[in-house]
């Protein structure tokens, strides 16, 4: 259901989700999706982490009810909880045999959701009792019905006791708890008993497959022939060099049949043109596929048409085959060009979008502690994503119950933040793997540091 479904990457529950990330410090954020035939929500990926939400609590949920739902399955994705779900799937299905495993694993799951209820609550981040409420909410919402298994984790799972997990978020209490010598001896135990049974070791090392796309020939117009390479750059990730048509180009000939991308590395042969499908992809010539003229230009046959604006990408987060030698991928990249006989209102979807003002000033000294809000303003109308990057104590303090928003005109957007005198502060707008700070149609911002 959730491959068949489109990841919302923008709108107030895409920004809550990256506000409350950038609060637990996440390095990477989860794709987002909501989902109709699913009845309760749930995160699942170990490499590319997805939190599921089904369609009826949008309606259904106050904002600050999702907020709660998103602080609980971000917390599993911080706990790494869907590591040791995978954990439990392999040591179940190697000693299946054994009742205790069986008895352990639902033990396991029920601590899991105790502990990541704690966790929530020690971030101060939600009230026990709202986020009581939230979970029972929910419980009655799905109807008592949960598709969490194996190696997926919920906001409430199969075999968990959830009248003891209300009273212990209802009288929750700040406290430490320590990993004795009573827990470490009942471990011990535990591996003396399960190790003669275990199964032997086994190699269940996997490849990824990368689609077949020899060279086909095609009549390519345009001089592909006679461009040179760079020397590799510094970067650990390949970089595009180039591209025919150029990036932003407003006078692309219609007649152009192939798109061309020059990375400055050798690459691999797999790629990932992204963006089929959508209004702004170019034809598809049928039977012709893209192709690699050598190990750092890639070739895609297309069909354009006279007074268009055109959109594709290079690699998104959820496919990155565009990689280099070594199998390091290039950051995703949006490839934008109008083609001849175009209006200026089309033309004008290729530029990229501009900081015009900061405030304060980027690098400014003795900023008033006072200030309670960071403002940044563009060129043009944005988009309603944003991602204001960074963390640690170089990160603004947040303010909490208040959000960033955009004005009305969608060109400025306003961080409120809470800061200390004596501090130096760096945050940034995007960054290779958060780029929502887009224009309503065409270019992203690059990614900036403030």
């Amino acid at each position: 259901l959730v491959e068949k479904s489109e990841s919302t990457d923008e709108g107030p529950h895409r920004v809550m989700l990256e506000e409350i990330s950038q609060i637990l410090k996440l390095k990477t954020v989860p794709e987002l999706y909501f989902v109709e035939l699913i009845s309760s929500p749930f995160l699942f990926g170990v490499v590319r982490p997805r939190v599921v939400i089904p369609m009826i609590l949008i309606k259904e949920l106050s904002e600050e009810e999702m907020r709660a739902i998103f602080l609980h399955e971000l917390t599993h994705w911080k706990r790494k909880d869907t590591l040791v779900g995978w954990g439990q799937v392999v040591g179940q299905g190697l000693l299946w045999f054994h009742p205790f495993v069986w008895w352990a694993n639902n033990q396991l799951r029920n601590a899991r959701e105790i502990a990541c209820d704690e966790t929530v609550l020690q971030s101060e981040q939600c009230k026990p009792q709202k986020y009581g409420e939230t979970i029972v909410r929910i419980l009655t919402l799905s109807r008592g019905r949960s598709l969490v298994a194996g190696s997926l984790v919920g906001v409430f799972e199969r075999g968990t006791k959830f009248q003891n997990r209300l009273e212990e978020i209802m009288n929750y209490q700040p406290r430490k708890r320590q990993f004795n010598w009573i827990s470490r001896s009942i471990i011990i135990f535990l591996g003396i008993l399960l190790l003669p049974m275990a199964a032997g070791i086994t190699d269940l090392s996997s490849k990824e497959t990368v689609a077949d796309n020899s060279a086909v020939a095609v009549a390519e117009k345009g001089t592909v022939e006679n461009i040179k390479t760079k020397p590799v750059s510094s970067t650990p990730y390949p970089q595009i060099e180039r591209t025919f048509p150029a990036i932003g180009d407003t006078d692309v000939d219609p007649d152009t049949n192939t798109l061309v991308v020059i990375f400055d590395r050798p690459m691999q042969k797999g790629m990932s043109w992204t963006g089929e499908g959508t209004p702004h992809f170019p034809t598809i010539i049928r039977g012709v596929k893209p192709y690699w003229k050598d190990d750092t230009t890639c070739v895609l046959p297309v069909k354009l048409k006279k007074g268009k604006f055109y959109r594709l990408g290079f690699n998104s987060k959820s496919f990155r085959n565009f990689k280099s030698s070594n199998g390091t991928p290039i950051p995703p990249a949006v490839f934008c060009f109008v083609t001849k006989g175009a209006s200026d209102k089309i033309k004008s979807r290729v530029q990229a979008p501009m900081i015009t003002k900061m405030i304060p000033g980027n690098g400014a000294g003795k900023v008033n502690v006072k200030t309670s809000v960071l403002k940044v303003t563009f060129n043009m109308s944005m988009g309603k994503g944003m991602s204001w990057t960074g963390s640690g104590p170089t990160f603004p303090g947040m303010v909490r119950g208040k959000r960033a928003k955009w004005s009305r005109d969608g060109k400025t957007c306003t961080l409120p933040v809470q800061l200390k005198p004596n501090t130096n502060y760096q945050l940034g707008l995007n960054s290779l793997s958060h780029i929502p700070f887009p224009k309503q149609v065409g270019s992203f911002i690059e990614a900036g540091r403030l």
